[in-house]
């Protein structure tokens, strides 16, 4: 790049995508910077945190979706000792030290990811967006520093911060969003109608229609309002952090050439 660093695309949370489509995603970005896909360890201790070895091109898809233990960690660790012995520049170099920035939108497991490569809960982390609030550097060994960034959201977004786009990239805490239905919506235009049904367990609405598709959540979920009345801000916000951990799939396929 201009300012001759070097660029490590690592897919968090590839759990929650199929594998198909990863390795998709996996070979489309190879051709542009080294890419790996990742899962942070997920277990509650606070002591040493298990890993998985081995490629995860070549592993069974349960190890990825199955599994609370860290996954990509030694690939990545293997990268980034490869970029402390040239120096981070290319040039040959006895163990140089080289500074690592784990950047990223909010909430994409920044902290969690330095955790897992530590092997231990050092740095901390949350589920709400923004946890991180200054850059904290963390010593991986005497040759690599990691560097744990607050979320980053580009300029140009800005103006859209509690827009859906925001919300739906869980750059935002959907508790403190003023608008819940224009994200909702955009739901509604990205999942098919039969996912949903089937999801929420409710009877078929019309297609697209959010306040009929919350009234529905909220009868079956009893999210109620007295006098019977749905309460369908509480669902659209109970909605939007489904959508957000996970519980509704959703991924994007490869760009049309």
């Amino acid at each position: 790049s201009t300012y001759n660093k070097k660029l490590v695309y690592v897919l968090n949370k590839s759990d929650l995508v199929p594998r198909d489509i990863l390795v998709q995603w996996l070979n489309y970005l190879r051709k542009f910077n080294p890419t790996l896909l990742f899962k942070c360890n997920t277990q509650n201790q606070k002591g040493n945190l298990s890993r998985m070895s081995g490629k995860i091109s070549k592993m069974e898809e349960s190890a990825i979706h199955n599994t609370s233990h860290a996954i990509g960690t030694e690939e990545l660790l293997n990268i980034l000792k490869n970029y402390a012995r040239t120096d981070g520049s290319g040039g040959a170099s006895s163990k140089g030290t080289i500074s690592v920035g784990i950047v990223g939108f909010p909430n994409v497991g920044k902290s969690s990811l330095i955790n897992s490569l530590l092997r231990i809960r050092k740095v901390g982390v949350s589920p709400v967006p923004g946890f991180t609030k200054q850059y904290q550097e963390v010593i991986l060994d005497k040759n690599i520093r990691l560097i744990d960034c607050p979320g980053v959201v580009f300029a140009e977004e800005n103006e859209v911060l509690n827009s859906s786009a925001a919300a739906l990239r869980n750059c935002v805490n959907v508790d403190e969003l003023g608008d819940v239905f224009t994200p909702m919506q955009a739901i509604l235009d990205r999942c098919p109608q039969s996912y949903l049904v089937q999801l929420y367990n409710i009877s078929g609405f019309k297609d697209k229609d959010v306040s009929a598709f919350l009234s529905l959540v909220a009868h079956t979920t009893g999210k109620l309002k007295k006098g019977g009345i749905p309460n369908t801000d509480m669902v659209a916000r109970s909605i939007l952090h489904d959508w957000n951990t996970g519980k509704i799939k959703y991924y994007c396929r490869l760009p049309m050439d």
